[in-house]
């Protein structure tokens, strides 16, 4: 899913790309797939990759490092990093 801060729906107004997998897939493979979409876009946007309870977030602009984590069913303080980075910009 690519969600944007505006229209058009071009790549410049992209600003998160969403990869999901099956509830319980887990989200460590996921990765792969969700660069692979921001490849195509052609500029440098995070992924999030998330199963629908854990969440993981990936700065497309430092070689997508993860940065931000949140497991809905054990959340913790850290997981409003990622809330906080997924808001629009």
């Amino acid at each position: 899913m690519a969600v944007f801060q505006a229209l058009p729906r071009t790549p410049e107004n992209c600003y998160l790309v969403i990869e999901a997998k099956r509830f319980g897939a887990g989200v460590e493979g996921a990765l792969g797939q969700g660069k692979g979409y921001v490849e195509a876009l052609g500029v440098p946007r995070d992924v999030v990759v998330t199963d629908g309870i854990r969440y993981r977030m990936y700065a497309g602009s430092s070689q997508f490092e993860p940065v931000a984590y949140a497991n809905l069913a054990w959340l913790k303080r850290s997981a409003g990093a990622l809330f906080a980075r997924m808001q629009r910009p």
